[in-house]
């Protein structure tokens, strides 16, 4: 995990949201807070995953306009697939997908697939 706690988080919260505000400003924008949403796991049908970098070799699912997934998946080097949430289940059952990350779960939580969580 990159962080492994609510207060390590917002210690770089804290450390950052000045700069965060000064990129906003140069756009025109006042930044007033950030919300949390809790943190986001990514979750794959391989058993062959261990690491970072052995997720960055999967198939990797993203929303088709969301571009933090795609981002995410993009520094680990993973083929990015992008598909409607309701085709990504028949995509993971036939390897078209391997990996996903959590926001897709809080869509489908009764899904029956044996997951990963690094």
């Amino acid at each position: 995990m990159l962080l492994k706690s609510y207060d390590e988080a917002d210690r770089i919260t804290d450390k950052f949201f000045p700069e965060f505000q000064k990129i906003y400003e140069k756009r025109g924008f006042k930044l007033l807070l950030l919300a949390e949403q809790g943190f986001s796991y990514f979750f794959t049908t391989r058993r062959d995953v261990n690491s970072l970098k052995d997720l960055g070799k999967t198939r990797f699912w993203s929303w088709k306009e969301e571009r933090v997934p795609k981002a995410i998946a993009e520094i680990l080097g993973a083929n990015i697939i992008s598909l409607p949430a309701h085709a990504v289940y028949e995509a993971l059952g036939s390897v078209m997908v391997e990996t996903f990350n959590s926001l897709l779960l809080k869509i489908f939580e009764n899904w029956e697939i044996i997951f990963i969580i690094i």
